[in-house]
């Protein structure tokens, strides 16, 4: 598994990049998920867990869930900007929408 890591991780910047057909666009996203890691591994030391192969697997797949909601964000902000005029309008509007559709999934979840 370590020695696909590097080659999934260019991939992921590639399809990040296609996605997102800018550098201005991407540089937030990937600024994003150090700060997301910082927590990560934050948790697992409050709670006294080890870095195992679960664990790995596990941070892996909250990078992807992360970085693909930042893409969302992004989109949502760039729509915004079109009917707004203001930029802290639009990105304050933008993450207020994700935001309560984040949290209606997230109660959805635990109801279940």
């Amino acid at each position: 598994m370590f020695a696909r890591i590097p080659l999934t991780l260019f991939f992921m910047i590639k399809l990040l990049m296609t996605e997102l057909q800018s550098f201005s666009g991407f540089s937030p996203v990937l600024s994003v998920v150090p700060m997301r890691l910082i927590g990560i591994i934050a948790a697992l030391l409050t709670f006294n867990r080890p870095l195992g192969f679960v664990a790995i697997s596990g941070v892996l797949a909250l990078l992807g869930l992360i970085a693909r909601d930042a893409v969302i964000l992004m989109e949502q902000i760039e729509t915004e900007r079109q009917e707004r005029s203001g930029a802290w309008e639009s990105v304050v509007e933008a993450r207020v929408s994700r935001f309560r559709h984040l949290m209606l999934t997230g109660i959805r979840r635990f109801a279940v």
